[in-house]
């Protein structure tokens, strides 16, 4: 199938849902449920998914709950929306738990997409990144980064080993450090929600001595020891690559108190989640999988307009 053309249109007024009030049934709309919340990553694929809404003439409703690993939210958040009579659900699971539902949404006839990440089951499509190589991109740059420098110790500080995305990214910066004769020094978790990061960050940085470069595997992770380095005055003496964009890292990387980050193309999953789903309740082809690429940005690039795009500068 030949996919439509992906079209960025301007910042879309953010709907919002709330558990606590009676919602009107819609007739025909798109359920898309995140992983997480904020204005990062989620936020530009709920711009994306508003984005190929307007293009279709239909309706969508996002909402996510507050913590990645948060399987009891996700669950109550799917009900609460398909509730209002959705004829399809676009997803980012946190949880095995997730294919119960799907089943048993498949059971009233309404198809899911994946997003981000892929659990298997009977969802009918997945738009993601591939992130075992987007991690293993991270650990080529690193190399890259610290290729004059006589010693080359590395740190990995991680995010939650039950989210999929983030483990597959670090095991591709593994072993592309492996490869490279990186020396990886520490590797801990740091958890899933800012505040528990920041806390961890700082003492596992006091606790770890010398090092010359850290790979942090998505946005909270990225901005919590971004902060963290910061903090301890020593961000512009290790090459600090991190994932997903955040306005704190693009100044940071303007600023060169940061080395670089990787970057998916979150509108486009939002986007192209949403076509998906509607050719999948509307009877028409779609594909099976959908693999959306990643960039490396750093000094040298995030002037160039294809990455002001993709940063959001542009749209």
């Amino acid at each position: 199938m030949r996919l439509q053309p992906l079209t960025y249109y301007s910042r879309l007024t953010l709907l919002l849902v709330s558990f606590l009030l009676p919602f009107p049934v819609i007739a025909s709309c798109i359920a898309v449920v995140t992983a997480g919340g904020g204005d990062g990553f989620w936020g530009d694929v709920k711009q994306g998914a508003e984005a190929a809404a307007k293009e279709l003439s239909i309706k969508v409703i996002v909402r996510g709950a507050a913590d990645e690993v948060d399987s009891d939210a996700q669950a109550k958040i799917i009900n609460s929306m398909m509730s209002l009579g959705c004829r399809a659900l676009v997803l980012a699971p946190n949880s095995q738990a997730r294919n119960k539902d799907v089943i048993a949404l498949k059971a009233k006839g309404i198809s899911t997409v994946f997003i981000d990440r892929d659990i298997g089951g009977e969802r009918v499509s997945v738009i993601k990144t591939d992130n075992f190589q987007a991690g293993y991109l991270a650990g080529m740059e690193m190399a890259k980064a610290l290729n004059k420098s006589f010693y080359k110790r590395v740190i990995l500080l991680r995010m939650d080993k039950h989210v999929v995305s983030t483990r597959l990214r670090e095991e591709g910066f593994i072993k592309a450090a492996k490869e490279q004769n990186l020396e990886l020094i520490f590797d801990d978790y740091l958890g899933t929600t800012i505040s528990q990061a920041r806390i961890n960050a700082v003492r596992f940085l006091k606790q770890v001595g010398k090092f010359e470069g850290v790979f942090t595997p998505n946005e909270s992770t990225s901005v919590s020891v971004l902060a963290s380095l910061k903090q301890l005055g020593i961000a512009k003496n290790v090459k600090h690559i991190g994932f997903d964009s955040h306005a704190m890292m693009i100044k940071s990387v303007q600023q060169k108190n940061m080395y670089g980050f990787i970057v998916q193309n979150p509108f486009l999953i939002g986007y192209q989640g949403i076509k998906t789903a509607y050719a999948a309740m509307s009877g028409q082809a779609y594909p099976a999988v959908i693999n959306t690429d990643v960039v490396f940005v750093n000094g040298d690039n995030i002037t160039h307009k294809d990455i002001q795009t993709l940063l959001g500068f542009l749209r």
